[in-house]
């Protein structure tokens, strides 16, 4: 009979092999990045000894360096957030302590501000009006209006019903009604101008809520 192989997955053989091939991986992106490097050509270069160093004969004059002039303006894009600090605060100590000095001067007037304007408030709500006053005075109702007022805000407040009435009650309503018609049909003015009737009748009614 032949070998059965095992089906299960070995797990730390596949994560061995995985790192050999990320390594080799690694190792040919670096080599590529450093064949795509422009060497300098040179003594030191052409060694296959120096050959992986790329500033192998390379030569900086520091005197030369010095004699560039520096730039002018420098762009915002090339100027790190360390640097735009430092230059926010260029200048002598005396300059710093003067800045100091005028930005506490502008927040102590400020505050004395924001103090005085308190103070005016409390007192503008302290000072008395004085001036013309029949204007408001006229404006205003007078204490006869308000005790009407009243009065006929109580006898609205009697007639006005809550539930259903009584029987009782509803009937002799309705024999008052009958009465009253059956008096002013009777009534001689009434029946000489009707329309002249019934306008001195509300007048008379409104001149006694009135009062």
């Amino acid at each position: 009979m032949g070998k059965v192989r095992r089906l299960r997955q070995k797990y730390h053989a596949s994560l061995t092999k995985k790192k050999v091939e990320n390594a080799a991986k690694d190792q040919n992106i670096t080599n590529n990045v450093l064949h795509q490097v422009p060497q300098i050509q040179s003594g030191a270069t052409c060694d296959p000894v120096n050959r992986d160093n790329i500033f192998a004969g390379l030569q900086i004059k520091l005197q030369k360096l010095e004699d560039v002039p520096a730039p002018s303006h420098v762009e915002s894009d090339n100027v790190s957030v360390t640097s735009v600090s430092q230059q926010s605060w260029s200048g002598t100590k005396a300059d710093k302590r003067k800045k100091r000095h005028q930005e506490l001067l502008e927040k102590i007037d400020v505050v004395r501000a924001g103090q005085i304007a308190e103070k005016n408030r409390k007192k503008r709500e302290k000072t008395v009006i004085t001036g013309d006053m029949h204007p408001l005075l006229n404006a205003l109702p007078s204490l006869g209006e308000l005790m009407a007022s009243k009065s006929k805000n109580k006898r609205c407040d009697l007639k006005t019903l809550h539930g259903t009435p009584k029987q009782k009650t509803a009937k002799k309503e309705t024999l008052a009604d009958i009465q009253m018609f059956t008096s002013i049909h009777e009534d001689p003015h009434f029946i000489k101008d009707p329309f002249r009737a019934v306008a001195l009748a509300l007048e008379n009614r409104v001149l006694y809520e009135e009062d």
